[in-house]
């Protein structure tokens, strides 16, 4: 049985648990409910839970959620960003995670300026190199980085990747890796006003290893609301267990 407000609880015992062991602060790291296979109904249910951020990968999808619920809420697009859907997404969306190339940025950039309002972004990295994949090559990010600054009415506030699909988490792992290592080198390299607070990887399959490794935003959508609340509490005996 699918208990939305159950999965949520378990879902944030488990990042407690792994705060814990890795000396962190749970209150640290963001859960962000991927709501393309719920309904407003479980929406609600989250928002009653007290989750305040949610992420859409199709527009129409997002409008017509935010419409329906009509509350308080920090939306998300995780999906990949069409050119000519920009205008359209900066009316709907507080947190853009998917800008992966100069051409979006300075497009982003433009329309912000039409709209007179600074758009936060999160840099996409392809940190497997798949082609099926969005996202900056790592050895191009840096410049990328260096040159998104200079846009005015554009904040970067952080890095996210998505992990090639597997069965085994583990294998999530070095990705995970490469990429707080590079949010590292940035926040070295690269001016004030590219901050690189946030870390978002781990979705859920893998969540588990991302924070681990150092994410502080996960993205989770089918372990809250398509998922068995029984095989949600295993996760967290499992976790607690080791």
């Amino acid at each position: 049985m699918i208990n939305v407000l159950d999965n949520i609880n378990y879902i944030r015992e488990i990042i407690f648990v792994l705060s814990r062991k890795f000396n962190r602060d749970e209150k640290s790291i963001r859960l962000v409910c991927v709501t393309k296979e719920a309904t407003p109904f479980q929406i609600n249910q989250a928002i009653e839970a007290g989750v305040i951020d949610f992420g859409e990968n199709r527009i129409q999808e997002a409008r017509k959620k935010i419409i329906e619920i009509n509350k308080m809420a920090h939306w998300h697009m995780i999906g990949h960003l069409q050119r000519s859907k920009i205008k359209e997404v900066l009316k709907i969306f507080d947190l853009i995670q998917t800008i992966d190339s100069v051409e979006l940025a300075e497009a982003v950039e433009f329309e912000a300026q039409r709209q007179n309002r600074i758009v936060d972004i999160l840099i996409q990295v392809n940190t497997s190199g798949e082609s099926s994949k969005f996202g900056i090559n790592p050895k191009e990010l840096l410049g990328f980085v260096l040159h998104t600054v200079t846009l005015k009415h554009i904040k970067i506030l952080g890095l996210m990747t998505i992990a090639p699909f597997t069965d085994n988490p583990e294998l999530s792992r070095p990705y995970f890796i490469q990429m707080r290592k590079l949010s590292q080198q940035l926040k070295d390299a690269c001016p004030q006003n590219a901050r690189m607070d946030i870390l978002s990887m781990g979705m859920s399959l893998d969540f588990e290893v991302a924070v681990e490794e150092g994410s502080n935003m996960v993205r989770i959508g089918t372990l809250i609301f398509k998922c068995d609340t029984e095989t949600v509490k295993e996760r967290l005996k499992c976790i607690s267990r080791n």
